[in-house]
This record gives structure tokens, C-alpha cells and sequence, in this order.
């Protein structure tokens, strides 16, 4: 029900639509007139072809002319848009949306149009990637049309809420960003000592990391001889000597020169040392919609894993040993981003047997010396991650890091009391941050909400009062109706034809 005073009209009633031209790629040059795309209106930084030949004039546009998109993909492409570049020639799938207007306020028209975009696409034809309206049933199309004072008072208004919103949204952009900042900071203060100092002060007389680490190193090697011992028996092949232990892999050296100097306490350690095994994932295709869960490479990021995220292979007995265990740790070997190569997070919560791909690759410490939430946590900042970025190759698409250069990652190691300290202050700071990330969140997905109810409030007449003094819409529609009736002196005049007549309220 539409307020008194207004009236509805076809598209194809209030406007002439011209669409643009079909260029080719052998008509592009590197200077001449723009050529607007879809792509150059929803993203101005978008970059243009241009054209430098003779143009016919329905193509050229300027600033300040009204366009509406009518293909592409459903809630990306289609839309109107105020043009607010220079002279330039129109590509296809865009109209110009002409209109007099003295009768119709050009952004009310835009604001109207983009209501009616979930309309357009219903209409459209194709799939769900690529689809377009044809002009008739855009034309077809009924539009709400207050009068011309009142539409100008519903943009000014819209055009304040919208602006308010468009700064709240910053603002909470701003926020997040901040958050980010804040735990980046977080992990430095950690891993240079300013997180722990205080405890360091209380507790002068602890065990130093570097007799950790000889404890540490010792226990590595005693626990392979008793997995390699018992393999051995399993396979009914006892041992006559000692020379089956000469197989024994020692870790790798630290090879990172320059590293900074460490709080008091505290040792660097090759992540090699840490570890009881490195192992990559499995490189099968899944392709079940239910089985083993195995972990999509995106369930990996920077000290979090989600294990929801997953897709299904057949269950079989063959990826026993790729299952994950808690306390794992998991890296991405390979991505196309690649400052998501060598993320590392600790795997908590596991509710059903779970394997990891190829691309990610697991790690497990040594029991009882390092908490795997610690070395996460060094891993994704300071020098160690800088080493991960240094050794860090592309190749095809992909940047990757290798399981021998994993192994050389330098890592930090406060003594083990100071361990348990330092992971729970850090853990309580990004709680902290986790929660008010969580509101901006909210906040932030009520915005889209927010505006699709003032835009509906808009076309139902309920964003600004009515003025008894203002020209009806059936006067408006009426002139809008003769002026395009009325041929040019230079035109015969068209023969009539059936119309549906305009509704007015």
C-alpha cells in the first residue's frame, strides 16, 4: 500500500534505456576513451581498455550519467551506478538509463533500481555463475514514484543514513585491524621476554632452557631406540649389537645467523629438536560425502584449527599413521597466499578420528620439555617466522616450504615454568581479543541488515513525512507520459499503442 501521492510505473516508462556496446578484444588500445566495464563500476580501482576510434553517440557517456548493470554474477554484478568518471564509451551488458529530469530525481531512480536488484535476478536467465535480464523484463518492471519534492527529501535522507552506516562500518573495520595489531603485539612482547619479566624477577633460581634442552635431547634419542627396538622385534629381527642405533637421525643445527639476543633463561633450538616426528599428509583425493574426515588445507591458519572444516575419504586401515592425535602440531607446507605458508596451530578438541592432506604437514614434540602451544606461538611471529618467509619457494601457482627447512626453524624456548606462564598469558590476552572481535563481528553483519530496512522503509513511504503541497505522482507520471507521446518536429507521429496504464495510489 503506497502513500497517498504516490504511483508506480514500468521501467520502460520513465526512461529510455540504451545498451552498450560490444567490443572485442582487437578493438582495445592503450590511449583513446575509456571503456566502462561491469567490473570498472563496482571497483573504481579497477584498470580500463580504452578505445581510440570514431564512436557512435549513443555509447559515450559522462560524468554524472545514471547506468544499471545487467549481467554477471547474481549479487556482485547487477546494479545501478552513478557514473563519476570523464567522457567515455559504454561496453555492453550495461544500459544508460535516460530520464528527464525535471520529472525524476536521478539518485531516487538509482536508489530505486538497486531495491529491485533481487527482482532483476530472478528474472535474469543462465546459471548460478553468470546470468542476465533481458531489457524487456527489466523494462517490465514496476518502480514505486513519490512525488519529485519528496523524492529528493528520500535521498537526502538515505543518503545521510547511508553515509552514517558507511562510517560505522569503517569504524569497525578500524577496530578489527586494531586487533590484529594488538595480538601481533601480543606474540612480540611474549617471545622478546616483556610478557614474563615480572615472573622472571619472582623466580630467579629456575632451571635454564639450555639444561632443558640437554635433558630434551637425551629423551629424543631414548625414545627412538625403544619405537626402533620394538619395530625391530615386531619384525622378528633382534638385534646382535649396537650398530642399529647408528641409524639414529640427529637433529639439525641451528642455521639462522644473527638471531636476537634471548631473555635470561632462555635458548634458541632448531624446531628439529623439539620434535619427535614431521610427517606430510596424504595426498588422496576426497571424495566422499561421508568417512574418514581428513582436514581441508583452509582449516590451518595461524594458531587455529578448525576442525569442521573437513571433507571425506573411504575409511582404510593405509592412513593410520596420518591420524591426528591432541596436541599435534600442523603447518601448511604449500598455499597460494603465501603468507599462509608454514601457519601453525595446535590441534585441541578432536572429537572422531581425523587425517591431515599433503599440504599440510604434522609435527609432535617431545612430551614433558615443550608445549606445542608454545612453539605455535613462536612459529607465527618474530624470527622464527621470518625464517619461514626467507625459506619459503614458488613454483607453479605455489609458494611452499620444505619439511627439512621446517626442521631448521629457530625457536625460542623460555625455561618449561615460564613456558606454562607465557602460553596462558598470551591465551588470556587473545581470549580478550577474541571476545570483542566477536561483537564487531556481530556488529558488523547487522549493518547489511540495517540498510536493507531503511531502503525498504524508503519505498513503503515511511522514511520522511508526506507534504500535503507536493504535486502528485499521477500529474508527474501524466506529464512523463506526453512528453514521451509527443514526436519531435523533424518525427511523424507514432501510431498508437496499447499500454498498460501507470497505477497510481
Amino acid at each position: 500500500m503506497l502513500p497517498p501521492g504516490w504511483g508506480t510505473a514500468r521501467i520502460g516508462d520513465l526512461c529510455q534505456l540504451i545498451n552498450g556496446r560490444a567490443f572485442k578484444p582487437t578493438d582495445w588500445a592503450k590511449s583513446g576513451l575509456p571503456i566502462v566495464r561491469i567490473q570498472n563500476l563496482n571497483d573504481p580501482s579497477s584498470s580500463f581498455n580504452y578505445f581510440n576510434k570514431e564512436v557512435d553517440p549513443r555509447f559515450l557517456i559522462g560524468k554524472g550519467e545514471l547506468l544499471f548493470a545487467w549481467s554477471g554474477t547474481p549479487g556482485t554484478s547487477f546494479g545501478a551506478h552513478i557514473w563519476s568518471g570523464g567522457p567515455a564509451v559504454l561496453n555492453q551488458h550495461i544500459f544508460r538509463v535516460l530520464i528527464n529530469e525535471r520529472f525524476l530525481d536521478k539518485t531516487y531512480l538509482k536508489f530505486a533500481l538497486n531495491h529491485r536488484v533481487a527482482t532483476f535476478i530472478e528474472k535474469a536467465h543462465g546459471g548460478v555463475g553468470l546470468r542476465h535480464i533481458t531489457k524487456g523484463k527489466f523494462e517490465e518492471t514496476d518502480l514505486p514514484v513519490p512525488p519529485l519534492n519528496e523524492q529528493r527529501r528520500i535521498v537526502a535522507m538515505l543518503e545521510a543514513l547511508l553515509t552514517r552506516s558507511r562510517r560505522a562500518k569503517e569504524a569497525l573495520d578500524a577496530i578489527q585491524a586494531q586487533l590484529e595489531r594488538f595480538r601481533k603485539s601480543v606474540l612480540a612482547a611474549a617471545f622478546q621476554g616483556d610478557l614474563t619479566h615480572d615472573w622472571r624477577a619472582a623466580n630467579p633460581d629456575v632451571e635454564p632452557a639450555s639444561k632443558l634442552l640437554e635433558r630434551l635431547r637425551y629423551e629424543r634419542r631414548l625414545g627412538w631406540e625403544s619405537a626402533e627396538l620394538e619395530r625391530l622385534l615386531a619384525k622378528g629381527r633382534k638385534p646382535s649389537d649396537d650398530g642399529w642405533k647408528e641409524r639414529y637421525d640427529e637433529p639439525v643445527q641451528l642455521d639462522a645467523p644473527a638471531l636476537p639476543e634471548l631473555p635470561t633463561g632462555w635458548s634458541w633450538a632448531p624446531l628439529d629438536l623439539l620434535l619427535t616426528a614431521l610427517r606430510n599428509g596424504i595426498a588422496a583425493k576426497p571424495d566422499r560425502e561421508s568417512g574418514l574426515p581428513i582436514l581441508r588445507i583452509s582449516a590451518v591458519r595461524p594458531m587455529s584449527v578448525d576442525l569442521a572444516d573437513v571433507r571425506y575419504l573411504p575409511k582404510s586401515d593405509e592412513h593410520f599413521p596420518n591420524l591426528l592425535k591432541e596436541g599435534d602440531l600442523l603447518f601448511t607446507r604449500y598455499n597460494g597466499n603465501a603468507e599462509l605458508v608454514g601457519s601453525c596451530a595446535v590441534v585441541r578438541g578432536l572429537r572422531c578420528p581425523t587425517v591431515y592432506p599433503d599440504k599440510l604437514i604434522r609435527g609432535r614434540v617431545v612430551e614433558g620439555h615443550v608445549l606445542p602451544e608454545l612453539v605455535a606461538m613462536a612459529a607465527n611471529c618474530g624470527a622464527s617466522r621470518a625464517f619461514i618467509n626467507e625459506r619459503s619457494k614458488s613454483a607453479a601457482g605455489q609458494v611452499g616450504i620444505s619439511g627439512s627447512d621446517l626442521k631448521k626453524v629457530p625457536i625460542p624456548i623460555p625455561p618449561l615454568a615460564e613456558q606454562r606462564v607465557l602460553v596462558d598469558r598470551v591465551n588470556r590476552a587473545f581470549a580478550k581479543a577474541a571476545s570483542i572481535d566477536e561483537a564487531v563481528r556481530s556488529a558488523v553483519a547487522s549493518i547489511p541488515r540495517m540498510d536493507a530496512s531503511i531502503m525498504t522503509k524508503a519505498f513503503r513511504g515511511e522514511l520522511v513525512p508526506q507534504e500535503p503541497t507536493d504535486e502528485p505522482a499521477s500529474v508527474l507520471l501524466q506529464r512523463i507520459r506526453t512528453e514521451r507521446d509527443q514526436p519531435a518536429d523533424n518525427e511523424p507521429r507514432p501510431h498508437p499503442k496499447r499500454r498498460r496504464e501507470t497505477r497510481v495510489a
